[in-house]
Formats: structure tokens, sequence, C-alpha cells
């Protein structure tokens, strides 16, 4: 009886042993969301801003947004931050990649922008009072 009780354990030891080293896979799957596969997560520090094409000569400084992940990643919806010339401003925004257009909702208001992510820069189109204003945002950590 010794014998046979002896033969099952190495038998059940080799059977946990498996279980561990399939269940500890180092294959880790990609659950990047759809936001940040897009890559307009990030900080974001104004590079220019063009009226009818039109770039001015002085740059304007201090214009920061951060585009954050709320707390459902599953969807294409988060959370921002922006600054400017001393005023902060808080809320929502959704990507829509279909279309190109990403919807910021703050206060009562809410703007509704084209986009467009190359690399470590944010393109946004949009009109305002008949003028077609295109701003050119690049990653902060990116500028000197």
């Amino acid at each position: 009886m010794k014998n046979l009780a002896s033969k099952k354990i190495p038998h059940i030891f080799v059977f946990v042993i498996l279980f561990v080293l399939i269940a500890c896979d180092n294959d880790e799957p990609n659950d990047d969301s759809a936001l940040v596969k897009s890559g307009i997560l990030g900080r974001w520090e104004l590079q220019s801003r063009s009226f009818d094409g039109i770039t001015p000569l002085i740059r304007e400084v201090g214009y920061y947004l951060t585009l954050l992940e709320d707390k459902d990643r599953s969807d294409l919806n988060g959370d921002f931050f922006s600054v400017s010339q001393g005023s902060e401003t808080t809320g929502l925004f959704e990507l829509t990649p279909t279309s190109g257009t990403i919807r910021f909702e703050f206060r009562s208001e809410t703007l509704i922008y084209e986009y467009e992510v190359r690399e470590d820069v944010l393109i946004f189109n949009y009109r305002e009072d008949g003028t077609d204003i295109e701003e050119i945002w690049v990653k902060s950590e990116l500028i000197p």
C-alpha cells in the first residue's frame, strides 16, 4: 500500500509543476486600450497656431493639454486638463477615429475638432468665427 501512495505523489507533483508553468507563461497579451494605441494620450504643448493658413511670427507659449484615460479602458473617452495663459480647464473628451474627430466637453461647452496624430505631434483643425484654425501640439517632454 505504501508503494501505491508513493507512486501517486510524483504524478500529482508533475501535474502541479506543469500547471504552474502554463499559468505563468511570459507571453503577456497586449492589453493596451484603443486610446493608448491611438497615441493621443499624454501631455502636449502648443507649438503653433495658424489662422486661414497664416502662422504669426510670435510663438504662443504657456498652452498645455493633458489627455488621460478614464476608468473605462474599453471605450474612447477620457479626461483632459488644459492650461492657457493663467486659465485652467478640466473636462471630458471622446475620440472618434472613424471620422477623425475629437469632442471636448467642459462646463456647458462642447468643441469638436478634426485631429491627426503623427508620432509625437498632434494636429487639430477646426473653424471658429469663419476662420480655419490649425493647431500643432508636440509632446511636452520633447520640447527643449
